[in-house]
């Protein structure tokens, strides 16, 4: 496996007086895969699926499919993104730290935990090139695009404040754009592709979520101890996190393996109209909403 990751940063000081001392800087991270390590599979005749751990793209993954198939392509997953900060350090009894972020993460391999599939950590064995038609959309073109936890613009805050009475409030803010969605379809066997390429039902909704924190010192002679009140989701937001992207109920009615996918006429979109009862009622709609809003309470005791 070999990744090339390059970043170029400045920070800049400046007085403001009363305000103190406040931080700005930029930073520009370019993350690039260069080969990775994944399970590969093929269709044996009369055995089934057999897998073989190698670097997609390369070595035995160009010959692994007979010449009426296209060979395995490489893993491509590049980085790119442009962050601005700011941070007022802690003094005075209060601090501040503030960050944006627009970024832009593309390819066909998220890596070791494999957002096109709801985040599964499966290091080195997930779906990706499972069967080579997981990479080709309907018209059988390579498909590259936003992968699944790409969010292009991120803003971060987080604030703290210190009471005269020894009570210490954090608020922690985050705002960022929905990820992107792309239809699945399944043929044969059960492997999914993207049949429209890569983000095509759009986004979901911006992601937005606050979270609280209060600690209150409290003495006793020597002794003393710490309440702490935590508040995650505090204004209990319930955004869209993701949607249903499967189209079919399963793949027991498609009529097309990896072979006919690459070696006939067949039509994804004829498939469609000739079979309206088939696609999933639920396709589309929410299947995942932000974590509700939770409360903790900790007690800390110094002796």
């Amino acid at each position: 496996m070999e990744e090339h990751e390059l970043q170029l940063g400045a920070n800049r000081e400046f007085d403001f007086g009363t305000m103190g001392n406040v931080v700005f800087g930029a930073r520009y991270i370019r993350k690039d895969l260069k080969r990775t390590i994944e399970d590969v599979g093929v269709t044996v005749p009369g055995v089934g699926s057999v897998y073989y751990m190698a670097n997609p793209g390369e070595g035995i993954t160009l010959t692994l499919n007979d010449p009426s198939i296209p060979p395995f392509p490489k893993a491509v997953r590049e980085y790119n993104g442009l962050e601005l900060t700011m941070e007022r350090r802690f003094s005075n009894n209060w601090g501040l730290f503030a960050s944006y972020t627009y970024s832009k993460l593309e390819g066909n391999y998220s890596g070791l935990a494999s957002s096109d599939e709801n985040g599964r950590t499966s290091p080195n064995v997930n779906r990706f090139f499972d069967q080579i038609v997981m990479l080709y959309d309907k018209d059988q073109q390579l498909v590259y695009g936003r992968l699944g936890t790409d969010r292009p613009h991120q803003l971060k805050a987080q604030l703290m404040y210190r009471f005269p009475f020894e009570m210490t409030v954090g608020l922690n803010q985050r705002v960022a754009s929905g990820i992107p969605m792309s239809e699945e379809f399944q043929i044969q066997g059960g492997y999914p592709f993207f049949p429209n390429g890569r983000g095509n039902m759009g986004r979901t909704p911006v992601y937005s979520n606050t979270d609280l924190s209060l600690a209150q010192a409290i003495r006793f002679g020597s002794q003393a101890f710490e309440v702490q009140l935590t508040v995650l989701n505090l204004f209990d937001q319930d955004t869209v996190t993701r949607l249903d992207n499967t189209r079919f109920f399963g793949s027991s009615t498609v009529p097309v393996n990896t072979n006919a996918f690459f070696n006939s006429n067949w039509d994804y979109d004829a498939y469609l109209a000739a079979n309206p009862n088939a696609v999933d009622p639920k396709f589309g709609l929410a299947n995942q909403w932000q974590a509700p809003r939770e409360v903790r309470l900790t007690v800390k005791f110094q002796f």
